[in-house]
C-alpha cells in the first residue's frame, strides 16, 4: 500500500512542476507500480476494460 501512495505522490508533484511532460509522468508511475508488482504487464496494456 506504501508504494501506492509514494507512487501517487510522486505522480502528483510530477503534475504540479510541470517541467516534465504529463504523459511521461503518468508512463513513470505505471512502470514503477508494475516493477513493483501492484500491477501486471497483462492489466496495464489491456485496454478491453476501456468502454
Amino acid at each position: 500500500m506504501w508504494i501506492t501512495i509514494v507512487a501517487l505522490v510522486l505522480a502528483a508533484a510530477g503534475f504540479v512542476w510541470g517541467r516534465i511532460r504529463a504523459d511521461i509522468v503518468a508512463l513513470i508511475t505505471l512502470l514503477i507500480l508494475t516493477l513493483s508488482g501492484i500491477n501486471s504487464s497483462v492489466s496495464c496494456l489491456s485496454f478491453n476494460s476501456i468502454k
